[in-house]
């Protein structure tokens, strides 16, 4: 069996007629092709110029921050505490020696933290608070989950299956208005392209060709190019949502059964893997969140290879991707580092049955077994 990392499109809604609605119910949004577009521009927007100073938590991935640094912002990198949130004495003490004028805050894998005194105590220093919220726009935005941060990123690529969905929400008055050359350009004939692709995996994966097989991972690696961000650093293109993304985001049935589908898939993993002997890692699953992933720890090393050998489209995060910054420097984030190390990420989408979570929990006691 293969079970894919990514939830394949769905034809249905594909083909439903767009909901005449969406203008008015995304009024206050901003699309762009991809999260970190929608990064950089909201952060223009709130003011920062170049040369000003950022904190960012250090567990994040090179791709989102690139467009910040070839924009010309100063980054200073916080380890995050042993559950994932940045702690307040260091934002303190960051605050203090490097008078940033932003802070970006990721609420990771879907998990939803509560960041208000954050928010606070940035605001009495005139910080800036940015919401990365790419790994969690269902929690946030079905769940009403509201913070008083001056902005939010989602990157919906990560959830649904588009190849766009960098959006952006200004949440408090710019400072000034900044100066950047935004242009509106439509995805086209891409969505196309990525519909054919995705095709093409999933025919493949019917044919129980394992695509998370080292060979073909290789040839994936061949192709793959995480960081592709315009050199023109003062251009930040606005695109028009394409056609498939609206879909998806008009169809409130597709949303309602992705969110119970994936709640489900979790609580089943979470249930049955306790029953194995499996400590849960951020076990946080309040009513309204819709976890990205199901999180496992593997302190032996090789899970990972393991799982994709039989099939399981499981990951670790950001792997390749952790900033330059973190990995000369490994003993300042020790945190960051063994999440990078032992986080075991497993798919837990709405393209995932119940035949796809019994699967993966056999396959994760036969792991348990060869540990013993």
């Amino acid at each position: 069996m293969i079970v894919s990392s990514k939830p394949y499109p769905n034809l249905k809604t594909i083909f439903n007629k767009k909901s005449k609605d969406f203008d008015e119910k995304w009024k206050d949004f901003s699309f762009y092709k991809s999260g970190r577009d929608a990064l950089l521009s909201g952060i223009i927007q709130l003011g920062l110029d170049k040369g000003d100073t950022i904190i960012i938590p250090g567990y994040i991935c090179e791709s989102a921050i690139t467009p910040l640094r070839r924009y010309g912002y100063k980054l200073i990198f916080i380890d995050i505490d042993e559950n994932a949130n940045l702690p307040i004495d260091k934002i303190r003490l960051a605050l203090k020696m490097h008078t940033p004028k932003a802070l970006i805050v990721v609420h990771y894998f879907g998990l939803t933290f509560n960041i208000e005194k954050i928010i606070d105590m940035c605001h009495k220093f005139n910080v800036r608070v940015i919401e990365d919220c790419s790994h969690s726009f269902q929690s946030q935005l079905s769940g009403n989950i509201y913070h008083n941060s001056d902005m939010e990123i989602f990157s919906m690529r990560k959830s649904l299956p588009t190849e766009d969905g960098g959006v952006l929400r200004i949440k408090t008055a710019s400072v000034e208005n900044a100066q950047i050359n935004n242009k509106i350009r439509s995805l086209g004939i891409s969505s196309l392209k990525y519909l054919f692709i995705r095709f093409v995996e999933w025919s493949a994966v019917n044919c129980r060709i394992n695509i998370y097989s080292p060979f073909f991972l290789k040839i994936k690696s061949i192709f793959y190019h995480p960081i592709q961000t315009s050199n023109v650093v003062n251009e930040v293109v606005t695109y028009n949502p394409s056609e498939l993304l609206k879909s998806y985001l008009s169809d409130e049935n597709y949303l309602s059964l992705m969110k119970s589908r994936v709640q489900e898939n979790y609580k089943f993993l979470s249930k049955n893997l306790k029953a194995k002997g499996f400590y849960i890692p951020f076990e946080i699953l309040s009513f309204d969140s819709v976890p990205q992933v199901f999180l496992l720890y593997d302190n032996k090393g090789g899970l990972v290879d393991f799982l994709n050998n039989k099939g399981i489209g499981a990951y670790n995060w950001p792997k390749n991707e952790m900033p330059q910054e973190i990995k000369k420097n490994s003993e300042i984030y020790p945190n960051t580092i063994h999440f990078d190390q032992t986080l075991v990420l497993l798919p837990t989408h709405q393209g995932i049955k119940k035949k796809h979570t019994s699967y993966m929990v056999s396959i994760l006691e036969e792991w348990i077994s060869i540990d013993k």
